[in-house]
């Protein structure tokens, strides 16, 4: 259980410093042949907030676990916007559910998937496996070389809170651009 603490530990490091970099938010559409941006699109309530500044995802090639970051940013402050980090035993694959729970890698016992969002108000909200209550669910829809889409929803708590106040996250879409 240490070493994949010791493991998740140094891959979430790797994968915060390299996504603080800055990245060019515009790729070409594949298969429109046209240029489209990268974000981080999400609900709450009937609010719909949009991420572009720096919006990117990060892969490790497989150690003993196959880890990936997604990331987006409502401007370059550093500290509002929302991070998931996913986790899992096999590399990753379009129209499967990745989820909060836990999961077996190399016969022991990791988090498949966390989600961190910090409003522009500065409030912290969470979901994981290690969190009572709370829900995350993404699905890619698309993993090409350069860019990845999908979709996500959560329940997450609100950080500090007492008693325990959640927001809903949904219609979560990304369209960001890949980094290894």
């Amino acid at each position: 259980m240490k070493t994949i603490i010791r493991l998740l530990t140094l891959v979430l490091s790797l994968l915060t410093l390299v996504s603080s970099c800055k990245k060019d938010s515009k790729t070409v559409d594949v298969k429109n042949n046209d240029t489209t941006k990268f974000y981080v699109r999400l609900k709450i309530g009937n609010v719909v907030k949009e991420m572009d500044y720096n919006p990117t995802t990060l892969f490790t090639k497989p150690l003993p676990i196959y880890a990936a970051q997604l990331v987006g940013q409502f401007n370059n402050n550093h500290v509002d916007g929302i991070s998931i980090v996913l986790n899992d035993s096999t590399a990753y694959q379009t129209g499967k559910n990745y989820t909060e729970q836990f999961i077996a890698i190399k016969g022991k016992t990791a988090v498949q998937g966390t989600i961190t969002y910090k409003d522009d108000d500065g409030a912290n909200y969470y979901a994981s496996g290690t969190f009572a209550s709370t829900s995350l669910t993404l699905q890619f829809t698309s993993l090409a070389a350069d860019h990845v889409t999908g979709t996500f929803r959560g329940h997450l708590v609100k950080v500090g809170s007492s008693p325990s106040s959640y927001i809903d996250i949904t219609d979560g879409e990304f369209n960001l651009s890949r980094s290894l």
